[in-house]
């Protein structure tokens, strides 16, 4: 079982911050995991990792309200529907450092 310290990631590595990963090109899943918490919302699409817009639209919000009433009364039995943003950290494996798209 691997060593997961809260200040310095998985197996002791010092967090990166987001201005020192960027610069790091394809970012894996890992490398994300291991970042500092900096408050910000991010993303990593096709090996980048993309800075995410801080608030969603009140258009964007109405469309995911609505959208959330639908789901609900359509899938409440089969799924749990979440209305925020929720981070997904999966467990650390062998392959976690694939780059995730």
């Amino acid at each position: 079982m691997e060593h997961f310290d809260k200040e310095r990631g998985a197996i002791g590595m010092k967090k990166k911050t987001y201005e020192e990963l960027i610069k790091e090109s394809p970012v894996t899943y890992d490398m994300y995991a291991n970042m500092e918490d900096d408050g910000r919302r991010y993303e990593i699409s096709d090996g980048v990792l993309e800075l995410m817009s801080p608030a969603p639209t009140t258009t964007h919000q109405s469309v995911s309200q609505e959208l959330l009433f639908s789901l609900n009364a359509t899938c409440r039995n089969e799924y749990i529907i979440y209305v925020s943003p929720v981070d997904v950290i999966f467990p650390l494996r062998k392959s976690a450092s694939r780059i995730l798209s």
